[in-house]
Parts: structure tokens; C-alpha cells; sequence
């Protein structure tokens, strides 16, 4: 996903105010129904979390989740 896309997704969603990324395992732990997500998350009370898109395989999530936070933060603005 890219930023445009991202900003259209957060959009739509107006009275949730999202500030970070964050990468978290999906599924049944051990098994191979696991998958890697990236969601951005509201630290208010609402605690929401919005799904922006899957993470592949060997990706680096700490520079994805860096990338789409500043991003969010962006947006915020």
C-alpha cells in the first residue's frame, strides 16, 4: 500500500484518531495459518485498530512499522 492509499483508508474513518503502526502475528500460533499484519492503532480510549495490509515473509517489520507510522503522523497533520 502505498501513502495515497493509506490517507484514503484513515479518511474514512474520521473520528478515530490513529498515531502509530504496528506489526503483529494473525492466526494460530505454531501452525501455518500464521501470517504477519501491519494495523494502525489509536492510543486513545477507543483502543481501535485499523488493518492496513499484510506483511511478506522476510520483510524487515521495524523499518515497515517506522515508515507507516511517520506516515499516519503525516496525515495527522
Amino acid at each position: 500500500m502505498d501513502k495515497k492509499r493509506l490517507f484514503s483508508q484513515l479518511e474514512k474513518w474520521p473520528l478515530i484518531n490513529f498515531d502509530h503502526a504496528k506489526v503483529i502475528l494473525d492466526g494460530d500460533y505454531g501452525s501455518f495459518n500464521v501470517r504477519t499484519s501491519l494495523y494502525a492503532y489509536d492510543c486513545d480510549e477507543n483502543k481501535a485498530k485499523l488493518f492496513i495490509r499484510d506483511v511478506p515473509t522476510g520483510t524487515d517489520t521495524a523499518v515497515i512499522a517506522e515508515i507507516y507510522t511517520a506516515w499516519i503522523k503525516e496525515y495527522k497533520k
